[in-house]
């Protein structure tokens, strides 16, 4: 007997139909985030202006768009100028793009090279 009705009259549908998919409302796909928006050339200037101009981290931080928390980091200490994050690079940039000119070249010609290869190479 279900056979005979159609599979739309069986479905319970609302009468307050979304016309958007639903989808969890706190899952912002295009969010890219607000880490570190702000640039060296503003930090250094914040940080000038606490040091020698005498302005409150405060003010500085409101002045040159960095967070007050971040700029009090790097006038303690805490934090190192020039800090990175994550692991440091175990090769530096012009041989990073060698290798990749080579890597390149070696796919070009049909001979690729695997993981464990590409490994290889970097650790000698």
């Amino acid at each position: 007997m279900l056979q005979s009705i159609p599979l739309r009259n069986r479905v319970y549908r609302s009468r307050n139909v979304s016309p958007l998919p639903l989808t969890a409302p706190y899952r912002d796909v295009g969010h890219t985030g607000t880490y570190r928006l702000w640039g060296q050339e503003q930090m250094h200037g914040a940080i000038d202006a606490v040091l020698h101009e005498g302005m409150s981290i405060r003010r500085a931080a409101e002045q040159y768009g960095v967070p007050k928390s971040s700029l009090g980091d790097w006038l303690s200490g805490r934090v190192l100028a020039d800090a990175s994050c994550g692991p440091a690079t175990y090769l530096s940039f012009a041989e990073e793009e060698e290798l990749v000119v080579f890597l390149t070249r070696c796919a070009s010609i049909g001979y690729a090279k695997s993981r464990k290869e590409v490994l290889a190479l970097v650790q000698r």
